[in-house]
This record gives C-alpha cells, sequence and structure tokens, in this order.
C-alpha cells in the first residue's frame, strides 16, 4: 500500500503514530552495495512526494544504519527532520517521517523490535568521535541496565570506570519513558536513611528555568565540547555528596557521589574522569 499526502506547511509533517504496521510511503528501491546511496534516494524521493508547494529542495545531512533499518537526518526550508527506513525484501522503504526525534517506543511500535530500535537510536545520537567499539559499561551498572533500555526513551550515559568501594553497594534503578535514575546504596533498604546512599545517577528532561544558583559550583569543560558544572562536597554535620552534571540533547545528567576525598582538586579531578568515561562511551 502506498500512502501519500500533501500538506502546506512543515509543522504538518508529522509522525504515523496511527499505523501500528510497517506503511510503505515510496516505491520500494532494490538495495545494493552502496545502500546508503539508495537510502538518501528513497528518503529524498518520500520528502519530495509529500512536501507540495515546498520551494528549496531537502537535503540529507546523516544516515545511520544498523542491519535493515536506517535513520536519515534531513534539512528542509529551514526545518529538520528525520525519517525511518527499513530493508525488506532486499527493498528499502520508508516507513515514517517527523520534526521530532524518534525514540525507541516510537520505532517499536513499528513493529522494528525494541533492542534495535534502541541500537539505532544510540548510535544515530552519538558523537562522530565516539568509538565504534563501545567500551563496557562499568560493572556495578550490568544488572541494572537492561531494564533502563527496555522502560526509558532516555539515552543512556553511564561511565565505564568507577572507583572501587570498600563496602558491598546495593544498586537499584527508577525509570520512566523520560527519565531515569540509579541509587547506590549501602544496603537493599534504605528506608530513606541518607547516609545509605553513597551515590547516584539520573537523566531528566532539561529544565529551561534552570540555572546553577550554588555558590560553590564551579563550571567545567568536559569531552566533546560539552561544559559541565562540578559542586564539591561540604560537610556540616553531614557530608553532601561531589556533584557533576551537564545537559546534552535536551537532557540533564547528574551525577552525584561520596567518599571522593577531603581534597577538593582530587574530587574534581575524580568526577570528570567519571563524567567523561560516559559521555565518550556514548548511549548505552
Amino acid at each position: 500500500m502506498k500512502v501519500s499526502f500533501g500538506f502546506g506547511c512543515i509543522a504538518s509533517l508529522i509522525l504515523l503514530a496511527s499505523y501500528p504496521v510497517l506503511t510503505i510511503l515510496t516505491e520500494a528501491t532494490p538495495a545494493v552495495a552502496d545502500d546508503t546511496g539508495v537510502i538518501r534516494k528513497v528518503v529524498l524521493l518520500d520528502l519530495w512526494e509529500r512536501g507540495n508547494g515546498f520551494r528549496l529542495s531537502p537535503e540529507v545531512t546523516q544516515i545511520t544504519v544498523v542491519d535493515n533499518y536506517a535513520i536519515a537526518q534531513w534539512f528542509w526550508d529551514n526545518s529538520t527532520g528525520e525519517t525511518v527506513v527499513i530493508n525488506q525484501n532486499n527493498q528499502w522503504h520508508a516507513i515514517a517521517s517527523t520534526q521530532t526525534p524518534f525514540t525507541p517506543s516510537t520505532l517499536a511500535s513499528y513493529g522494528i523490535p525494541h533492542q534495535m530500535a534502541r541500537q539505532l537510536i544510540n548510535r544515530d545520537r552519538a558523537n562522530p568521535s565516539t568509538p565504534s567499539e563501545q567500551p563496557p559499561v562499568a560493572n556495578i551498572f550490568t544488572p541494572v541496565l537492561p531494564q533502563l533500555q527496555q522502560q526509558t526513551d532516555t539515552l543512556i550515559l553511564l561511565p565505564s570506570q568507577m572507583p572501587k568501594f570498600k563496602q558491598r553497594i546495593y544498586v537499584n534503578s527508577f525509570r520512566s519513558p523520560h527519565t531515569y535514575s540509579i541509587a547506590l546504596r549501602l544496603k537493599q533498604n534504605c528506608n530513606g536513611i541518607p547516609d545509605c546512599t553513597v551515590g547516584a545517577f539520573s537523566a531528566t528532561p532539561v529544565n529551561p528555568n534552570y540555572s546553577p544558583s550554588d555558590g560553590f559550583i564551579k563550571k567545567i569543560p568536559l569531552t566533546n565540547n560539552i561544559w559541565g558544572y562540578f559542586t564539591p562536597s561540604r560537610c556540616q554535620g553531614f557530608c553532601t555528596p561531589s556533584v557533576i552534571e551537564w545537559v546534552w540533547r535536551d537532557t540533564h545528567y547528574r551525577i552525584a557521589l561520596k567518599g571522593m576525598g577531603t581534597d577538593v582538586n582530587q574530587a574534581e579531578a575524580m568526577m570528570v574522569n567519571i563524567a567523561n568515561s560516559a559521555i565518550e562511551a556514548g548511549p548505552r
């Protein structure tokens, strides 16, 4: 089945969420050795077919391919968007286009296996400098990572290396479609005891009204041209954790850890290394 529709403005280019199955939007194009060239052609035909009245030609700016699936980023008439493409029976088809970035859940609604959807999104969103061979996540996060990958659409940034803890650490995760939080605790159930939690990793949507207000916060450069904010630990009756946080792709990432030592410079260096390890590894 071939679906075609016109629109008078770019805002009408919407995700076809009402179709739970794969819907072919363009004529099938046989797959050849140069898949990126074929995918670019399929995407441009798809955009042209649905872009009645546009003055400028669309431009495909990036193509990410994982097995039989691909995401193409495009620029058109001062607007950006992306198209998901699938290879069926050795032919590439455009499935849907949107100006809002796809999420693993959205791609899964089109019949793409969730694990493959996550892998495709992660690779597409990763910084170009991210190594093709992604380093494994630090062992402490291994038990909770599969749950996060299945139950949140947020890009997951976790380090490959972590400092060693002298005591056994229990790891609990909390997740929603747009957030996640990982708590590192000394007991399985802390019952709200502050001293029982030794660390936390979280990701939440960016609050447009947020700005660092603590006078102890220090702005520091992180890897991949990202700016972070470091807050040292302070002890007044009880000790607060060292904190490092940054914003990437409209998400606020935060790491809080106790036991980084009393030397502020040393604690800062350790927190920066952990944050850089998470950023450089790319989305999990």
